[in-house]
């Protein structure tokens, strides 16, 4: 195993490594509830991180897809919950999962040799359930704003039974990933997510639960729809969180939200409708919201798009806060087939 321990010292890294001489007690608990048998599927994952981080290899092409979501969380961090898209004939049915935020080799070459603690870390075993063609993993990561590498190492899991292969194929993906600080003044808004549906929770969910659900915000939980190619008996339901606007009366906003629709032709790009504006307001909102104790504004709609000829359009997204004159404009592109 590479000196890895020496140069960036992690939780699943220090598992990993010091079992051996007994002195896994000083590890972390989430490392200590691991068993020896994925601990021996980890290795291999953290020895391939371990080799990109030292310049050793080299991604040649990304295995596998990583799409980030970005919402603002708590004490100055950002919630990054992230969907891996596999090909399902590259895996097996079961996967170990290795996850490693850190700031990029760059960032860190004028620091001395000792880096400091990963900014995230995490490992994960996973059922491969395959659908529309593809095996679709969400998990999530916490960081303050900045520029970050995310590697996500992932070989097949053979279980606590199963023979372990001791050069399993290893598939790893570095991605560069701007988390935004959304702890300043300017007005923000979050990652507009496309939902396939959205479902009331009845009941917070456990520490465990979050981990596998990360797109269980609060009181809801969102299912996204990642390939935005709809028909014309479905809904475009685009929702997204409003950050940091003016307050007009100690506690309520003042915002409004328009969402414009423009068709592309063959003759360029036309606009097509809009539909009417939410607004945000003393009037609006009910008469206990207060964003000074962490209520949210979350905007959003849902079109139905029988009305749109098929075709490829683009949605803009205008937020406006009417307190100082700030303005966010978002833009998602998709698709409406008969």
């Amino acid at each position: 195993m590479h000196d890895f321990v020496r140069r960036a010292p992690r939780r699943f890294l220090m598992a990993a490594s010091l079992v051996a001489a007994g002195l896994l007690a000083a590890a972390p608990a989430a490392a200590q509830d691991l068993e020896d048998w994925q601990r021996d599927e980890l290795e291999p994952l953290i020895d391939v991180v371990a080799s990109a981080l030292d310049g050793e290899i080299v991604a040649q092409a990304d295995p596998f897809d990583l799409a980030p979501t970005f919402i603002k969380a708590t004490d100055g961090n950002s919630y990054v919950p992230f969907t891996l898209t596999i090909d399902p004939d590259s895996v097996g049915d079961s996967l170990a999962i290795y996850l490693y935020v850190d700031e990029p080799l760059e960032a860190s070459a004028e620091r001395d040799d000792e880096r400091p603690e990963a900014i995230f870390e995490d490992a994960y075993f996973v059922d491969a359930a395959e659908s529309d063609g593809v095996v679709r993993i969400s998990r999530a990561f916490n960081a303050p704003g900045g520029v970050y590498d995310v590697y996500v190492a992932i070989r097949d899991s053979a279980g606590e039974d199963g023979d372990r292969d001791n050069d399993p194929t290893v598939l790893l993906l570095r991605r560069q990933v701007v988390v935004p600080d959304f702890w300043t003044p300017d007005l923000q808004i979050s990652t507009v997510l496309v939902a396939e549906s959205i479902a009331p929770l009845t009941a917070p969910l456990t520490p465990e639960q979050q981990v596998s659900r990360p797109y269980a915000l609060g009181a809801f939980e969102i299912l996204p729809k990642f390939d935005l190619a709809f028909t014309q008996g479905e809904e475009f339901a685009p929702i997204f969180f409003v950050y940091n606007p003016g307050l007009q009366d100690g506690t309520k906003p003042n915002v409004t939200v328009e969402f414009d629709f423009h068709r592309q032709t063959a003759d360029g790009e036309e606009f097509f409708n809009r539909t009417p504006p939410q607004e945000f307001n003393s009037q609006t909102l009910p008469p206990d919201f207060d964003l000074t104790i962490g209520h949210q504004i979350v905007a959003g709609q849902q079109v139905p798009l029988q009305s749109f000829p098929a075709g490829s359009y683009r949605l803009e997204i205008k937020v406006t806060d009417n307190t100082s004159g700030a303005e966010v404009v978002r833009n998602v592109a998709f698709s409406v087939g008969a």
